[in-house]
């Protein structure tokens, strides 16, 4: 045992070491006492403190308060390090990080994220409930102004976005578009959307928020022109990668296009609501019907007591408590909601009447409304059914036939032939050209929904079936493939009657529709693909046949991959100034266009950049 040692022990007190090291001495009585072992490591006070407890009992009794003393010193010495550590390692842990650190830079970029996502204004850096709210979740993390996020961390996360859709655009070969403008409520802000869509080779749907491009100038066709071709060469897409572009069918905009040397097709749903606007501006008593449901229907809306009183005679009646929705004029399903709504509550309306004098329908309006309500209804399925991310432009000459067979088949039309006759005269001129875009035919041929079974005569699906031959031809002499190579698979099963009238317009049109004879000079792989019963349009996608039947029809798939692309409709990016009004709006009266359209970038590939 070292000096140092000794001089710590208690028992020290009380013994001293001899000349032997392995012996010690009491200072009491002179006793040599053994000190338990033969070398310092071996040593120890065992034998002492017994010699302490038989022998001087007084002085063991100190030693062990001594002892005891020595303990509490210990732990008070202990403790008081504990304390230190811990005072040490709070003000570690309240050290604010630097701005550059390597987990606050993440919660910047989280923090940018946000903002896009979310639609949040960029001066949420600077509100109190959340910068509050950081501090209590990490008091470390010191919030950066808004001009830090604005100039240098929004740009890092656009960056990093726009790298991720490269990545998905990068060696597609054929895109469709959609593109739309927008303004701004104030006025002030004007837009450019460009949406890009395709298929890959496992016949998965994508798309992709190219550009949201402010306009500097008037929109005349000209600088439309410039502006779409600017945002193809943003991102190296030639010319002869545009497949087709989907346009609302303002003058300038079709204007553009043609001049960009691009091909275009007007937006479906959007020439559905000027052959509905041509019909219900037609006949005077669809137009009174309709004004005089847009004054009760302003009654409730701008009268919170008169909506309150509605809700409670609607309870009593036993009737769904629905507010009337208020028709739009750039909107004609909304005419359609608001009818189907007036004649829901008919009941509860003529309650309210008899309290408070409001306008009312007559009898003859009353049976008018639900006549409109019935022509309009195959109208709403359609728009919806080409609305959806999964709708193709192949929808469209099977959805005019189907519409215009409806019609026609629609007898109960006494108050309102007139406009029922419009409607029918203006879908007639307004598509009178699709059987002559070979888009749209060769579209609806390669859908396995419809292929030629939606072409009028036997001239039409002859037109048809020579051009698919005539692409086939064109493919193989490029790609040098065998168009006869195909294996043999068991046919999909016959589609299932739907009840509405307007599908069973559709399976009627199946069934009557027979193929014309193959010609010689057609290869025998569309042939095989025509002659196959079409699937069921509300089992199967047309997506998913063609990823499982690639293989059977190779020339035909690839020709499907292009074709199918193109959506039915604008609504891609009329949906992206869905956002644009969200971001647009009064906490953000000076955002900079240029940054608007980084925000919607961000919010809307954000996914895609992430798979």
């Amino acid at each position: 045992m070292s000096a140092e040692t000794r001089r710590k022990s208690p028992i020290w007190e009380y013994f001293e070491v001899t000349e032997d090291a392995r012996f010690a001495r009491c200072k009491a009585c002179k006793m040599k006492i053994s000190r338990g072992g033969q070398t310092t490591k071996t040593f120890n006070t065992t034998n002492l403190q017994h010699h302490l407890r038989t022998r001087h009992q007084d002085r063991s009794a100190a030693y062990e308060r001594a002892i005891e003393e020595e303990k509490v010193k210990a732990k008070d010495r202990k403790q008081t390090k504990a304390s230190a550590c811990f005072l040490q390692q709070s003000l570690l842990d309240v050290r604010k990080w630097d701005i550059n650190n390597s987990r606050a830079q993440r919660v910047h970029q989280l923090i940018a994220e946000m903002i896009a996502l979310d639609s949040q204004p960029l001066s949420i850096v600077n509100d109190v409930g959340f910068t509050r709210l950081l501090r209590e979740l990490e008091p470390r993390y010191s919030l950066p102004s808004r001009r830090y996020i604005t100039e240098t961390v929004l740009p890092k996360v656009y960056e990093e976005v726009r790298s991720g859709v490269r990545k998905q655009v990068d060696g597609v070969s054929f895109f469709s578009f959609t593109t739309d403008g927008w303004t701004s409520d104030d006025g002030i802000a004007n837009f450019l959307s460009l949406t890009a869509h395709w298929l890959t080779d496992d016949f998965e749907r994508k798309s992709a928020i190219l550009h949201v491009l402010p306009l500097e100038e008037a929109h005349t066709g000209e600088y439309l022109c410039h502006t779409f071709l600017q945002m193809l060469d943003g991102w190296n897409i030639k010319k002869n990668q545009v497949h087709l572009v989907l346009r609302d069918n303002a003058a300038n905009m079709v204007k553009g296009m043609r001049e960009a040397c691009v091909p275009s097709y007007g937006c479906f749903a959007h020439t559905l609501q000027l052959v509905i606007g041509d019909g219900l501006l037609f006949q005077k008593g669809v137009k009174d019907l309709l004004a005089v449901c847009h004054r009760i229907v302003s009654h409730f809306k701008h009268s919170s007591l008169a909506h309150s009183r509605l809700q409670k005679i609607q309870a009593s009646l036993g009737l769904p408590q629905h507010r009337l929705p208020q028709d739009v004029s750039t909107r004609w399903n909304s005419s359609l909601y608001m009818l189907q709504a007036i004649i829901e509550q008919k009941m509860a309306i003529a309650a309210y009447s008899s309290e408070y004098r409001i306008p009312q329908l007559t009898a003859t309006q009353l049976e008018i409304a639900a006549k409109v309500i019935e022509v309009l209804e195959p109208f709403e399925e359609i728009t919806k059914a080409v609305s959806s991310n999964a709708s193709t432009i192949s929808l469209v000459i099977p959805f005019v036939r189907m519409l215009h067979r409806t019609l026609k088949e629609q007898h109960n039309d006494k108050g309102i032939q007139s406009m029922k006759d419009e409607i029918l005269k203006s879908l007639q001129k307004r598509f009178s050209d699709i059987t002559d875009n070979y888009s749209l035919v060769l579209a609806t041929l390669l859908d396995p929904r419809f292929k030629d079974k939606f072409f009028s005569d036997t001239s039409e699906r002859s037109f048809a079936r020579g051009l698919l031959q005539e692409k086939c031809h064109e493919l193989l002499l490029e790609t040098k493939s065998d168009p006869d190579s195909c294996a043999e698979d068991t046919c999909p099963p016959s589609p299932k009657r739907p009840q509405s009238l307007l599908w069973r317009s559709f399976s009627d049109i199946l069934k009557e529709t027979g193929s014309c004879s193959a010609s010689s000079k057609t290869p025998s792989n569309i042939d095989h693909y025509l002659s196959e019963p079409v699937i069921d349009f509300h089992q199967a996608s047309c997506d998913s046949w063609w990823m499982e039947n690639n293989r059977r029809f190779p020339l035909l798939s690839e020709l499907a991959q292009r074709y199918l692309s193109a959506p039915a409709t604008s609504v891609p990016s009329e949906r992206v100034f869905s956002d644009a009004g969200n971001i647009c709006n009064d906490k953000r009266n000076r955002l900079a266009p240029e940054r608007t359209e980084t925000l919607l970038f961000i919010k809307k590939n954000f996914d895609i950049c992430k798979k």
